[in-house]
């Protein structure tokens, strides 16, 4: 299952100086869809303003069974059965 969606934000984003150069922790929160199959996420996050220019990123970890996902390649190990998933934002 190749593809997968996140749609989320950040949670406490009026905390942030957007204007201000810098590395800031922030919490994030949404939905990720898996295999057809939708849960509630929650991690934490950085924002990095470099030069004016904010970017964001978090990196979370998956239970596949919890989107239903299994397989001959799970079940031998060579798929790991709670992958890492990275997202990343640049704004500019």
């Amino acid at each position: 299952y190749p593809k997968s969606t996140f749609k989320g934000a950040v949670t406490d984003i009026s905390k942030i100086n957007l204007s201000a150069d810098g590395t800031y922790p922030v919490s994030v929160s949404g939905d990720l869809t898996i295999h057809g199959k939708t849960n509630k996420v929650n991690t934490p996050g950085t924002i990095v303003v470099k030069n004016g220019i904010p970017s964001a990123n978090a990196t979370f970890s998956v239970k596949l069974a919890d989107y239903g996902v299994n397989g001959g390649a799970i079940a031998a190990g060579k798929v790991a059965t709670e992958p890492k998933i990275s997202v990343t934002a640049d704004f500019k």
